[in-house]
Formats: C-alpha cells, sequence, structure tokens
C-alpha cells in the first residue's frame, strides 16, 4: 500500500482497525476528506482520537453534562437576583401578594355597595319613588359575595398562579 495515494475506506478501515462503516462516519462527520491519501487520513484520524482520549470533543454525554452545568449556573444567577430584588423590596413574596389580594376584594365590596346606596337615593329622589333596596342588591350582593369570600384561590409560590371558580353558581356560598 502506497501511503501517499488516495486513500480507499476499506483500506483504511483495515490499516486502522475500524469498520468500513465508522470510516463512513468519520468522512460525514468532516474528520477525513475523501480525496486525501492514507497519510492525511491517519493523521488526521490520530488527531481525532488525541481529542476525544484529552476529553475535549463533543459527546452526547459531555454535551448533556455542559446543559446541566449551564442550567445550573442559570438556576443559581436567578435565585441569587431574586433575592437581591427581595432585599431591595422590587419583589414581593407569595404571602404579601395574596394578602393584599384578599384586602383589595375586601375594599371592592365596600366601594360596590356604596355605589349602589348612591344609585338608589338617586333613583328615588330623581322619579319620587322608593326602589326595593334588596331587589337593587341582590345580584350585586352575590357577585361582591363571590368577590370577598367565595374565590377559591389555589397558589403556589413557584407556580405563581391564582384562579376562581369560573361560574360563580358553582361557589357553594352563595344562595339560589
Amino acid at each position: 500500500m502506497d501511503i501517499n495515494s488516495e486513500a480507499k475506506q476499506q483500506e483504511f478501515a483495515t490499516l486502522v482497525g475500524i469498520t468500513r462503516q465508522a470510516t463512513a462516519k468519520h468522512i460525514e462527520m468532516g474528520t477525513l476528506s475523501p480525496g486525501d491519501s492514507y497519510r492525511e487520513w491517519i493523521l488526521a484520524y490520530c488527531s481525532r482520537l488525541r481529542t476525544e482520549a484529552a476529553g475535549r470533543s463533543a459527546s452526547e454525554h459531555r454535551n448533556r453534562r455542559d446543559a446541566a452545568l449551564a442550567w445550573e449556573a442559570e438556576m443559581n444567577a436567578t435565585m441569587k437576583a431574586r433575592e437581591i430584588m427581595k432585599q431591595d423590596g422590587e419583589l414581593l413574596d407569595y404571602e404579601h401578594v395574596l394578602t393584599a389580594m384578599l384586602n383589595w376584594t375586601e375594599i371592592v365590596k365596600s366601594a360596590m355597595a356604596r355605589s349602589i346606596n348612591g344609585v338608589v337615593k338617586a333613583i328615588e329622589s330623581q322619579y319620587g319613588i322608593t326602589v326595593d333596596r334588596g331587589l337593587a342588591t341582590k345580584y350585586l350582593e352575590q357577585a361582591l359575595t363571590i368577590i370577598s369570600e367565595g374565590i377559591e384561590f389555589t397558589a403556589t409560590p413557584r407556580a405563581g398562579s391564582l384562579s376562581a371558580p369560573e361560574n360563580p353558581e358553582t361557589n357553594s356560598k352563595q344562595e339560589p
């Protein structure tokens, strides 16, 4: 075999002790170039083996490990950023937000009750009639009860989601 002649896959495979399919794979990956000599293929193949032995080549295991390390570093940076934001008062914890939302519902209930009283008084004054406050507030009270007492909050600090029943009639505290 002339080492300077154009390399053939099967003969190269036999020379270095690999299969022809492995040789084809090295050609696909660009390690070996078609038309090169056996000398060039041996040099390229040995270079590839040195790189793999030194742990510098990409492998599935190494790629997964690198991805895991990158993810861990990103999570650590995110946690540190959250701690700084919390210390600076830029980030609220779950309990404070939930308490604020529950207090907000009481504020809404109070404001809506005052508003309905104002509407009833205005109608009575303008038209000289008496409006049954029970009728005027029946549906509003049901809605306000759902807002202030009947909302079922389901949340976790991780999920960060709050939800309420889609249909107010599913609330057990509501009157038929």
